[in-house]
């Protein structure tokens, strides 16, 4: 499965609600900086920063994954694409509690490109990502099979160094999800295929570790899998407990059900033992027909007590093109094993397609995400909505909208990849697409937004 880059050729009509017509060419409605209420909702949202059209100084454009808090105020990103920059495919940037926003690095080729997940950041200041492609341009066609990269301070700059190029086969291709971060300096991290010859001879994805070792990173493999009712194609990553164990999901595998042929997925732990680790399935979805979730394929949230919370991009109870609309749902302990419950399942989008749910932020007792698609916010080029973010409230599952996505000129549209806290208890996030219209006509190249609680912070 070769994860694709958002397509710069699109050219993005503003949104409107409720309609699906051709581009206008509307002034702005407001600046960047402007605070626009959803009052319904409890929520004001404010752009911070409007991703501009710049080739001449190779700016970074349609910003994905998420945001990593620098600060109080200040954020590091990833983008999928930079303006004017040959062979280049994304950057890693730093915006500024002053809204300045800066290239720390652009990606191309060997160096790997489409670092579409973000970055994290140790305590030194150094931070570290996965790139889906490049490294190896010997692998998938002279895509590359992707790579993982270091980012370490050096004065106002950053020095960018490869610390893994992934080759396929035995070794893994394709990287599905950002970085985890252990207390001793080791990455996680998950591919979509390598790891031997299954799956059709491309591999069924595997879990890696890189180890620091001087001034060298030694890649460990954790575990191959194997297809089948063992999962295969794991996404999103892991997360890790305080004894080293860590947790992820598969986006295929498992139970055959109607939403995928090939398996609607798994939730997996790894434990570690003396020599390598143990695998336990912890969960098998089951896909519409049961009324439950199928395809996960973000990152797990995880509780202290070791509830797990997560997404799924199809099954539930609602049909939506294709199968069902997605979920929110919960793995809590029961006894030595866990039990699933859906707390949640999304209505369809307009055209009824499946509104492709975001990794989730726990904070208390709610859990705050984002949708790509949905929301009454539609237009010719966003025939499926502009995307919304919304909050579950745990232990009920109750849900509600917080805010829905205009699309430019107005807002930002098809938000990137879920929320994260900020100290001063709003909620922060990028969009993919919109913005004020500087960039492709009135298409936006992406936005970066705060979601300002309309009362008490949320903390």
């Amino acid at each position: 499965m070769k994860w694709a880059a958002v397509s710069a050729a699109l050219a993005l009509a503003a949104c409107s609600p409720g309609t699906a017509v051709r581009p206008q060419v509307p002034p702005p409605a407001f600046r960047q900086g402007d605070v626009v209420e959803n009052r319904g909702a409890g929520f004001a949202e404010e752009i911070l920063y409007d991703f501009p059209l710049n080739p001449r100084n190779r700016g970074p454009i349609f910003p994905t994954g998420t945001l990593v808090a620098a600060s109080e105020s200040d954020f590091y990103g990833t983008t999928s694409a930079t303006a004017g920059f040959r062979g280049g495919a994304g950057s890693v940037y730093d915006l500024t509690r002053r809204r300045r926003l800066h290239v720390i690095s652009r990606t191309a080729r060997q160096e790997g490109s489409l670092p579409l997940w973000g970055v994290v950041r140790d305590r030194d200041g150094a931070l570290y990502g996965a790139t889906l492609e490049g490294g190896d341009l010997h692998c998938f066609g002279a895509l590359g099979c992707g790579t993982v990269f270091k980012l370490t301070p050096s004065g106002t700059a950053f020095d960018k160094r490869t610390l893994h190029r992934f080759s396929g086969g035995d070794d893994g291709a394709e990287p599905t999800s950002g970085l985890t971060l252990d207390m001793h300096g080791g990455l996680y991290g998950t591919t979509a295929s390598g790891g031997g010859s299954g799956c059709r001879g491309d591999g069924c994805g595997l879990v890696y570790k890189l180890t620091p070792a001087g001034e060298r990173y030694r890649e460990t493999i954790l575990y191959r899998f194997a297809g089948g009712a063992d999962g295969k194609t794991p996404s999103g990553g892991v997360v890790l407990d305080d004894d080293g164990d860590l947790f992820g999901v598969t986006a295929r595998g498992g139970e055959d059900c109607l939403d995928s042929p090939t398996g609607c997925g798994t939730v997996y732990e790894l434990i570690p033992r003396r020599f390598g680790y143990r695998k336990v399935v912890l969960y098998r979805f089951l896909g519409r027909a049961a009324g439950d979730g199928a395809i996960p394929v973000a990152r797990l949230t995880r509780r202290v007590d070791g509830t797990l919370y997560g997404t799924t991009v199809a099954g539930g109870k609602r049909r939506c093109r294709g199968g069902g609309c997605g979920t929110v749902f919960e793995l809590a302990r029961w006894g030595s094993a866990y039990r699933e419950r859906v707390l949640m399942t999304f209505e369809p989008a307009p055209g009824r397609v499946p509104p492709e749910p975001s990794v989730l932020l726990l904070h208390e007792n709610r859990l705050f995400g984002t949708t790509a698609a949905g929301g009454r916010f539609a237009s010719y080029s966003f025939p499926h909505g502009c995307g919304t973010a919304f909050v579950v409230r745990l232990p009920t599952g109750s849900s509600k909208v917080i805010h829905e996505f205009r699309g430019p000129p107005d807002d930002g549209a098809a938000p990137a990849n879920g929320l994260v806290g900020g100290a001063d208890g709003s909620l922060y996030g990028a969009t993919s697409r919109g913005g004020t219209g500087k960039c492709l006509e009135y298409s936006g190249c992406g936005t970066i937004f705060r979601l300002a609680y309309l009362g008490t912070t949320i903390r």
